[in-house]
């Protein structure tokens, strides 16, 4: 980040606060506030165009919290209801969330109430300010309570923000209400799994307690039918809180009844795969074929249908499930990329491919994970015997230690953000 882009980025990030502050403190109209006006009016000339008006904007739209919104004072000129309606829908889905941000205070005023403050609240946590689109989540739950996705996009800014003890607290206060719906309990027991993962006291007790939630949600499923995507999530947390538990037969129970629920999720797969692989429960390399015929997202079942075949020397499927990986898989972690490039160019050099595709492969594995000791052992190895083709090395290579952990962390955070509930 250059220079001005920091000196911008901290008066803008002043200037959100105090206005938040501000409306905190209902000092709009006092004479004598706590702002600094000299420094504050030195951090506006900085700010672009954009973000004054948003930050103009939220001034007006915080009113709306105490049921009396601000009008702008804009000059508007006169849109009919049904095309104002197009253009809000259209820049939501183009996510452009200053220009959604815009067109709510407009006039006529057509969405509820309750809604407005969803979209604005959806508005801000997309643009990363989870503290305020908390604030707007928070309202739209008072406008319209007992409404659980509300509750559960409050949850997740919260979760963003680090606010582990309003979480935590919000958790448990809807897991005793014996209202709240299955899905906002799910919601809930995710809250425990998150924190137990921040590595703070008492995890083996987050955990337990996730599970406890969790099945709350599942013995109240008749009240309401969740969608798919978040019965999944709740399956996975449970599965997961249950091997952090040590309690991995129950963990492999929980993935077998939502496999049987949802033959068809390569997500449940790939998490019952990786739990028999790493405790050596027989059975991953079929969870992994299967997944990958679901056009599994994740690497790992590609990577490791690819190690098992080049194991067995089969190198051209371990070629192609090295291709099918690259052209399928999401790109989250070039750690994990570099794994199929590293095991593209070894199954390439047993294969006597060509040099230029065998140099590329490493190359690309190298460049995407400097620091991987076995993938540099690799291409130093390769390079040995390119220079000295008499010398032996078939058998010589290093496959990385697979960090199944860090993995797990990444599909469960897939499949928790997949089924962000819509209002």
């Amino acid at each position: 980040m250059s220079k001005p882009d920091v000196v911008i980025a901290a008066a803008y990030s002043r200037w959100l606060n105090t206005i938040l502050e501000t409306h905190a403190k209902q000092l709009w109209d006092a004479a004598d506030g706590d702002l600094d006006d000299n420094e504050l009016n030195e951090n506006w000339e900085l700010l672009p165009e954009q973000l004054r008006r948003r930050l103009w904007g939220l001034s007006s739209d915080l009113f709306s919290l105490v049921d009396n919104e601000k009008f702008t004072d804009a000059d508007w000129e006169p849109i009919p209801l049904q095309e104002l309606a197009n253009r809000l829908e259209e820049s939501f889905q183009k996510r452009q969330w200053d220009e959604v941000l815009d067109l709510l205070r407009r006039p006529p005023r057509f969405v509820a109430s309750d809604h407005v403050s969803y979209i604005r609240g959806r508005a801000w946590q997309e643009l990363g300010q989870h503290d305020v689109a908390l604030k707007f989540f928070d309202n739209a739950s008072r406008l319209k309570p007992g409404h659980a996705p509300y509750r559960i996009l409050a949850l997740e800014c919260l979760k963003a923000a680090c606010d582990w003890q309003e979480a935590i607290s919000r958790a448990n206060q809807y897991s005793l209400d014996p209202t709240s719906s299955p899905s906002l309990l799910f919601r809930a027991g995710d809250v425990f799994h998150a924190y137990s993962m921040t590595g703070g006291e008492d995890q083996g007790e987050l955990a337990k307690r996730a599970v406890d939630v969790v099945n709350q949600g599942l013995d109240k499923l008749g009240t309401e039918q969740p969608p798919d995507s978040i019965l999944v999530a709740a399956f996975v947390t449970k599965a997961f809180c249950l091997e952090r538990l040590g309690r991995f037969d129950e963990a492999l129970s929980t993935y077998d009844a939502g496999i049987q629920q949802f033959p068809g999720n390569p997500e449940l797969l790939t998490a019952r795969g990786l739990l028999r692989l790493e405790h050596n429960i027989g059975g991953s390399i079929d969870d992994f074929r299967s997944a990958v015929t679901l056009f599994a997202r994740s690497v790992w079942p590609y990577l490791e249908l690819a190690r098992n075949e080049f194991s067995q020397h089969k190198y051209d499927d371990a070629l192609e499930w090295c291709r099918l990986g690259l052209e399928r898989a999401n790109r989250n972690r070039d750690a994990d990329v570099a794994l199929l490039f590293d095991l593209r160019a070894l199954a390439l050099f047993e294969k006597n491919d060509s040099a230029v595709a065998i140099e590329r492969a490493f190359q690309t594995a190298v460049s995407l994970d400097p620091f991987n000791l076995a993938i540099r052992h690799n291409y130093e190895r390769y390079l040995v015997v390119s220079r000295h083709p008499t010398q032996p090395v078939s058998g010589d290579w290093e496959l990385s230690p697979l960090p199944i952990e860090e993995e797990r962390r990444v599909l469960y955070q897939s499949v928790q953000r997949s089924h962000a509930p819509a209002a």
